[in-house]
């Protein structure tokens, strides 16, 4: 069953369009690829130069750890902007207010304001001294 006009639906992209985001996912497809290929060989020439130090159990918990330490990144990196992606923004100020309706504004949020006058003059005190 279709619900809606049929006839409205939003016109398809035209094939240049479509031919040029298939050849940027193609390329940072294969260049997310090489990455990972020069990575691995990195691990690799890891694993053979410290094996006279460390012996042939150290070599692959060395090489492990860099790659748990790795993981661990990405995660938290990734939990860190999944958490700022989420964060709620402050509502916008209309842009039609009058003088009498900020002052009102201020009236009532006296303390706000004292304590937003406050910061910012230490920043702009801290941004004089550097």
């Amino acid at each position: 069953m279709v619900v809606g006009n049929p006839t409205a639906a939003t016109p398809l992209p035209d094939r240049s369009t479509v031919g040029q985001v298939a050849r940027t996912v193609g390329a940072f497809a294969a260049a997310g690829l090489c990455g990972f290929a020069a990575a691995i060989c990195l691990l690799a020439a890891l694993w053979v130069f410290i094996e006279p130090y460390v012996g042939p159990a150290g070599a692959p918990l060395i090489v492990a750890g860099i790659l748990m330490i790795a993981a661990f990144a990405i995660i938290a990196g990734e939990r860190s902007h999944r958490v700022a992606a989420t964060a709620p923004t402050a509502p916008a100020m209309p842009p039609n207010l009058s003088l009498d309706d900020i002052l009102r504004l201020v009236r009532e949020h006296k303390s706000a304001t004292l304590m937003g006058a406050v910061v910012a003059g230490a920043l702009a005190a801290r941004n004089d001294r550097s």
